[in-house]
């Protein structure tokens, strides 16, 4: 699904949320989907990079799967590629 800009910069300001891109195609991003899966005290939005890459172009995409935490004081961090839930979970806590 096509997220417009504006909506997507509400959606991250609206306090801490993970920000996932990932695409169909990519067999990595299935197994990230399966470890975010088992994550449940995240507020977790899906981004398909291939039909947002303007928010893509805007954050420094480059790569898939990519997470970016945003966190309610403005701040965010990334992190790219095949990870576990127990990553996922040590990241946020950055």
């Amino acid at each position: 699904m096509k997220i417009n800009i504006i909506d997507f910069e509400n959606l991250i300001n609206s306090g801490d949320v993970l920000v996932y891109f990932y695409a169909d195609w990519c067999g990595k991003c299935k197994m990230v989907t399966m470890e975010l899966e088992k994550i449940n005290s995240l507020k977790i939005l899906k981004v398909d990079a291939d039909k947002n890459r303007d928010i893509c172009k805007k954050y420094g995409v480059m790569s898939l799967p990519t997470l970016i935490y945003f966190k309610s004081d403005g701040s965010f961090n990334s992190l790219t590629g095949l990870v576990s839930s127990d990553d996922i979970l040590n990241f946020i806590k950055k």
